[in-house]
């Protein structure tokens, strides 16, 4: 015996995942779009760091550090854009957080 269908309204959950199922590539391939086309990013072929969050890293690192006889590891966050210059995409970091971390 099969299974009975349940339909969505205007291809809602269960569609989609229909749709998944059937697609030859796995869940991976299939983006949820019209037709599986998939959204591409561009991949930024360059980075620029804001002088403000290599400062914050050396801070973040030099503060857990002080005391310690063996350097000590330091984590963080690194935030920012991708922008397009001269129509190449350039990765922005405008914005650091350090995380408190102990190993």
């Amino acid at each position: 015996m099969s299974k009975p269908e349940i339909g969505g309204i205007d291809g809602g959950p269960e569609e989609e995942q229909k749709d998944i199922e059937n697609n030859e590539n796995g869940p991976e391939e299939s983006s949820g779009l019209p037709g599986n086309r998939r959204s591409v990013l561009p991949v930024p072929t360059a980075v620029d760091v804001h002088p403000l969050v290599l400062l914050s890293v050396v801070d973040h690192f030099t503060r857990m550090n002080a005391k310690s006889v063996t350097p000590k590891r330091v984590v963080g966050l690194l935030l920012g854009t991708v922008v397009k210059v001269d129509g190449e995409p350039r990765l922005d970091i405008t914005t650091s957080f350090a995380v408190p971390f102990d190993e």
